[in-house]
C-alpha cells in the first residue's frame, strides 16, 4: 500500500481498497493463522503500515497474523509498526497442530534482490535436524525457484543454497512465497513450492514486464496432522 489511501497503481487498482475486500473474503474461512508474505508497503512509509494495521483491525479476521519483509518494505518501519509477536523470527519456528513447524524467513537484501543469510540457513538446518518427526512449512518473500519470466531479474541470489537444503530433508512439505504477484504450483524433489497471488495487481509470467487481468487474491491452506496439504487460490470477483 501507499501512504495515500486513494492512490492507485498498476491496472488502476487501489491497493488499500483491494486489500480491504480481500480481508473480507479471508474472514469467511475463519483462519487460524494469517501469513503476509511481504511487500505490505510500496513506499515504506509509516502511514502505509498503519493503513494495513487499521484494515486488519477493522476486518473480521480475528486470528493471529505474521508479517514477513518484502523487498519494498522498510525493516525499521515494520519493527516500529508491529509487535514482535506479529513479525517473522529467524531463530525459532511456530508450532501448529503438534505435528507442524512453521518457518518464517527474511529474504530482504539489496533493492529488489533477495537473500537469506548463511546464519539463517544454518538455523533452519539445525531446526530440521532436531525435528525430523515434524512436518515443516516454510514461508518467505522472494521466489526460491525460477518463474521463467521477467521477475527472474529480481531474484533470490542464493536460492540454490536454500533449495538444496530443504530438498535434502523429506520432512519439508511446502514452501510458500510472494514477490512474483501470481500463483504458481511446482513440485520439485519432494517439496511443494506455492507462489501466492497479490492482494493488488498480478504480474504476467512473460519475458518482458506485463500484467494479467486476474483479480487480487489469496491462498487458503489446510495443514493436516499426517503431513498432507490441501490448498486453493481465491480471487476477488471485482475490485
Amino acid at each position: 500500500m501507499f501512504a495515500d489511501k486513494q492512490r492507485t497503481g498498476y491496472g488502476d487498482i487501489n491497493p488499500y481498497k483491494s486489500l480491504q475486500k480481500v480481508l473480507e473474503d479471508v474472514s469467511a474461512y475463519n483462519p487460524e493463522l494469517l501469513l503476509v508474505t511481504g511487500d505490505l508497503s510500496s513506499d515504506g512509509t509509516v502511514d502505509s503500515y498503519q493503513h494495513f494495521k487499521a484494515l486488519l483491525a477493522e476486518s473480521k479476521v480475528s486470528c493471529d497474523f505474521k508479517v514477513l519483509p518484502g523487498n519494498h518494505d522498510s525493516i525499521d518501519g515494520l519493527l516500529a509498526a508491529f509487535s514482535e509477536e506479529n513479525l517473522w523470527s529467524n531463530s525459532s519456528a511456530l508450532d501448529l497442530l503438534d505435528t507442524w513447524k512453521i518457518h518464517l524467513l527474511n529474504s530482504k537484501f539489496k533493492g529488489t534482490l533477495g537473500e537469506v543469510s548463511i546464519q539463517d540457513l544454518e538455523a533452519l538446518r539445525q531446526c530440521l535436524l532436531l525435528n525430523k518427526t515434524k512436518h515443516h512449512f516454510i514461508a518467505v518473500h522472494h521466489h526460491p525457484i525460477t518463474c521463467t519470466g521477467w521477475m527472474d531479474k529480481h531474484e533470490w541470489v542464493n536460492r540454490e543454497a536454500f533449495t538444496q537444503l530443504v530438498e535434502s530433508f523429506p520432512q519439508v512439505k511446502v514452501v510458500i512465497y510472494g514477490h512474483i504477484h501470481t500463483e504458481i504450483e511446482t513440485n520439485q524433489n519432494g517439496v511443494l513450492y506455492l507462489a501466492c497471488p497479490s492482494t493488488c495487481w498480478q504480474w504476467a509470467i512473460t519475458k518482458s514486464f506485463g500484467l494479467t487481468e486476474a483479480m487480487p487474491g489469496f491462498r487458503v491452506m489446510d495443514l493436516h496432522e499426517n503431513g498432507e496439504i490441501s490448498h486453493q487460490v481465491k480471487h476477488l470477483i471485482e475490485v
